[in-house]
């Protein structure tokens, strides 16, 4: 298993912006995504970075979309 920052958020300190982009493509084992989405519940600041993140995915994925 890959160590995480994430692994760190019991401590009180907020998900990586690299955790949360790996989080939202889905590229975090369903074992390891219990302490994000236990920190998503409470966190306001990492649920408005996970929105922002998911944007920047969208818009990713639909230019990659219209380049082909």
């Amino acid at each position: 298993m890959r160590y995480y920052s994430w692994m760190r958020v019991s401590a009180g300190e907020h998900i990586s912006e690299d955790d949360l982009e790996m989080y939202a493509m889905g590229r975090i084992g369903d074992l390891e995504t219990g302490p994000i989405e236990e920190h998503l519940l409470v966190c306001e600041e990492c649920q408005d970075s996970l929105a922002a993140t998911d944007e920047l995915i969208r818009a990713l994925r639909g230019a990659l979309k219209e380049g082909t």
